[in-house]
């Protein structure tokens, strides 16, 4: 979207022996490190996370999450999460080298 504003997306399927599949969606903006996400987890609940902070490669969040379906759904009214983000190799991070410069260029090897 711009060099500030960007758009988040990602996606979970997991699958366990006698287990029912479990499918998650998240999608949202994100402004420089901070992101305002929306989330579905298929046939049981919606989430909304906010990430706050970003300490170099770490960003801290809190996240509430409220079911849809089910007997959870009448029992359950939601529940918080606090979120810690670990980021390996984050783009743009990589050092771009240096342009040559004319002193550079000039310089020669020969005797």
């Amino acid at each position: 979207m711009s060099t500030d504003w960007y758009w988040v997306n990602s996606a979970l399927v997991r699958y366990v022996d006698n287990a029912p599949w479990s499918v998650v969606t998240n999608t949202g903006l994100a402004y420089k490190n901070n992101e305002l996400t929306l989330g579905y987890q298929w046939d049981s609940s919606f989430a909304a996370t906010l990430m706050v902070q970003d300490i170099g490669f770490i960003s801290v969040g809190y996240s509430y999450q409220f079911p849809t379906a089910g007997a959870l759904a009448s029992i359950v009214g939601g529940n918080h999460e606090i979120l810690l983000k670990i980021r390996l190799g984050k783009a743009g991070t990589a050092e771009v080298p240096e342009e040559p410069t004319e002193e550079s260029e000039n310089i020669s090897t020969a005797n």
